[in-house]
């Protein structure tokens, strides 16, 4: 039995040293099961801290980010435990390659949100791939269609409800939610979770729309071929004739803003959902 390390403290906090047991996985790729049961649990809180924090901040965190952030998460998770545990190179992979990838969650719960808002059928039939494209394009060629709260009245831009659900579903669904496991990061909705939430949804619409391009092959096909035979007879090609599609401008940026100054700060929280 390996002997208790020496105790101190510093700054409230007992010190105490990460106890190994074991040399990695298969492939030499360090795992939680390799340390103590104190060292493993803290490292769990911290993947929950980093999570909360990428929420806030970005899901796509560079290098540096990475490390600062998973050393906060860390220093959190010891101060919740009462210890001081230095943090290293196995502190910082264990934390940034456990839990689950905040992009890939995300959209795993705003996919059913969109199907439903939007009435998209979800099975990968050709038919079925085929209707989603096409109800998929016709809300791309105008994005005030999947962006404003009321589209009949063109107000609350930006406020679709698909958008607000997804925040709720992502963060506040279960009591091992972020959002309530970890409080304190979920202060305020920032706009990079605004952002995060919002281009999921913008990427699942692109993807049914991208649906067509397989359930519609052989008409492309024929349309190759179509184009090679008419240039073989030097037969000049239709023109080809572009689709308007709608943006918002600035004045509808400016009309955003103005229904917002005009609204009253005691809106109960019914009418955000």
């Amino acid at each position: 039995k390996r002997p208790a390390p020496p105790l101190t403290k510093v700054e409230g906090l007992q010190v105490i040293q990460k106890v190994k047991l074991g040399d990695g996985g298969s492939r030499g790729r360090v795992r939680c099961a390799d340390f103590d049961g104190l060292y493993s649990s803290i490292i769990h809180l911290a993947v929950g801290h980093y999570q909360a924090i990428l929420a806030n901040s970005t899901i796509y965190p560079g290098d540096i980010e990475s490390r600062n952030w998973s050393g906060e998460a860390w220093a959190a998770a010891c101060r919740a435990n009462g210890v001081k545990i230095d943090y290293d190179e196995d502190t910082y992979k264990l934390i940034t390659s456990r839990g689950p990838n905040p992009w890939s969650e995300l959209k795993t719960v705003m996919r059913p949100l969109v199907v439903t808002e939007f009435g998209f059928v979800d099975e990968k039939t050709p038919e079925a791939v085929k209707s989603n494209a096409i109800l998929a394009e016709s809300l791309l060629a105008n994005h005030k269609n999947f962006t404003y709260k009321d589209q009949n009245k063109a107000k609350g831009a930006f406020e679709a409800d698909v958008i607000q659900k997804g925040m709720i579903k992502w963060c506040y669904e279960k009591k091992n939610s972020l959002g309530i496991k970890f409080p304190f990061y979920f202060s305020k909705f920032y706009k990079e979770q605004y952002a995060a939430v919002f281009n999921s949804y913008l990427e699942l619409l692109s993807r049914f729309h991208e649906g067509m391009k397989h359930a519609d092959i052989i008409p492309r096909i024929c349309k190759k071929f179509l184009k090679v035979a008419r240039r073989h007879g030097n037969v000049p090609n239709e023109p080809v004739t572009s689709t308007f599609t709608q943006h918002f401008t600035v004045d509808d940026f400016a009309a955003a803003a103005a229904e917002w100054d005009t609204r009253s700060e005691s809106d109960s929280d019914n009418d955000m959902m």
